[in-house]
């Protein structure tokens, strides 16, 4: 092969891998914020307090540590790409009377909602999930949960975030625990709730 001709070669190989490099993951699109409503069934969660949840608690600092497995099945506009998510963070109150499992109490601090979505369809930054409120009450013969807030930051900025749930633990079960010396220190989460963006 003459000179011209290997120099033809090179370029094409040179041009080939150029391409091939920018087509390649590290040239993945970035997440992006994503729009619209997703509806959310909740698998799997936890709710850790700190300190213990007691019958007639008089702490005035309560820290709740809060992690939650949905998965996704419908939605609007990016909504509808989510497969799944994870949502974790830290809630603060203000009591640790168990008193306080019934009805609702208000409490400040975040969430993070993190999403995976289906194949081929954008990648989402996280939301920023503003609580305002938890809700206790009865479901049957366990003990049930909402939460409503504000999406205040990143994918679905602007809307709505609530969940209803229930627990694993009984409220005799729960009950139990608040007067016992130890108190209550966490509740499981049952499969089944709802969560939803809207």
């Amino acid at each position: 092969m003459n000179l011209k001709k290997r120099l033809f070669a090179a370029t094409g190989v040179a041009t080939l891998a150029a391409l091939t490099a920018f087509s390649g993951p590290a040239f993945a699109a970035a997440p992006i914020n994503g729009q619209g409503t997703t509806s959310c069934t909740i698998t799997s969660g936890k709710a850790s307090f700190n300190p213990a949840l007691k019958n007639g608690g008089t702490a005035t600092s309560v820290a709740i540590k809060i992690k939650i497995s949905v998965t996704c099945n419908s939605g609007t506009l990016d909504g509808a790409n989510v497969a799944s998510g994870k949502v974790s963070g830290t809630l603060h109150s203000t009591s640790n009377d168990c008193g306080g499992l019934v009805g609702p109490t208000s409490v400040t601090g975040n969430l993070t909602a993190k999403w995976k979505v289906h194949p081929a369809t954008p990648k989402l930054n996280p939301s920023t999930l503003g609580i305002t409120t938890i809700t206790g009450g009865v479901s049957g013969s366990n003990a049930s949960f909402a939460t409503s807030g504000p999406v205040t930051a990143g994918s679905f900025n602007g809307k709505t975030n609530q969940a209803n749930a229930t627990t694993q633990e009984t409220i005799a079960a729960l009950g139990a625990s608040c007067g016992s010396n130890g108190g209550l220190k966490k509740i499981t989460i049952a499969n089944g709730g709802t969560f939803t963006i809207s």
